[in-house]
């Protein structure tokens, strides 16, 4: 959320705009409210455009993390046996707490643990968006 604010206020000093109504030294001080209101909705624009790409950005990160992943859980989120879950489908929250609780030692499993260990938190919600954007079947 930081960075869409932080991009929305880049957007705005670069095209002149402010949460005043005032514009840039160019248009001598004199506000054209229609004006701003227009170059608002186009950063706004922008910064869903951005949001979005950073999204599809994390899911294909989370792809290139899910390939120890694989192993167990099938290559496309889907177990070839009943001994581990299918994780394609998945609620991202859901993914993201148990991963968090088997790399932090809250829930056990001797062999997760070692598969999650190194995994920091950004690395954890990259994997968990792939999975939650994978079709249950």
């Amino acid at each position: 959320m930081r960075i869409l604010i932080l991009i929305l206020s880049v957007f705005l000093f670069v095209t002149g705009c402010s949460d005043d109504g005032a514009t840039d030294a160019g248009s001598a001080g004199k506000a054209s409210p229609a004006g701003d209101m227009a170059k608002q909705q186009t950063a706004v624009e922008a910064v869903e455009e951005v949001a979005v790409a950073i999204e599809d950005a994390g899911a294909a990160d989370g792809k290139a993390k899910t390939m120890v992943c694989a192993a167990c859980h099938g290559q496309n989120g889907i177990s070839m046996t009943d001994i581990w879950p299918n994780l394609a489908g998945q609620k991202k929250g859901y993914l993201i707490k148990q991963i968090r609780a088997f790399r932090d030692g809250q829930r056990v499993d001797p062999s997760m643990m070692p598969m999650v260990k190194s995994l920091s938190d950004q690395d954890i919600e990259d994997i968990a968006g792939y999975y939650a954007g994978l079709p249950r079947s």
